[in-house]
């Protein structure tokens, strides 16, 4: 099993003292998780959010941990895909998709 890293120890602080996560570790970190930790799925989503909002391109991969740069190659393209999963009916109002019974006409 992994170390655990806490966030201090990863941390930087701004210019005015506050501590932040650089985007670099960040995104290690979720990725380390996601492939580590079988009960944290949703890092690899954070992953591929991170991906998508910050337009990261593939190269991207080169200053990451060797570790997590094979995974992050995995999520790339369909974290720039735009496409996403779709479970039942979409919501048209917010978009969001919910989840159909089989059969059950509710969703």
């Amino acid at each position: 099993m992994g170390r655990k890293v806490c966030p201090e120890e990863v941390a930087t602080k701004a210019d005015d003292g506050i501590p932040y996560i650089a985007l670099k570790t960040l995104l290690e970190l979720k990725l380390a998780n996601g492939m580590t930790a079988p009960h944290r799925p949703r890092d690899l989503d954070d992953a591929i959010q991170l991906i998508r909002c910050n337009q990261l391109q593939l190269d991207y991969a080169e200053s990451l941990n060797p570790f997590a740069a094979e995974k992050f190659c995995d999520l790339w393209s369909p974290a720039r895909s735009g496409n996403r999963l779709r479970f039942g009916r979409t919501n048209k109002v917010d978009n969001r998709a919910s989840v159909e019974a089989p059969g059950s006409g509710i969703g």
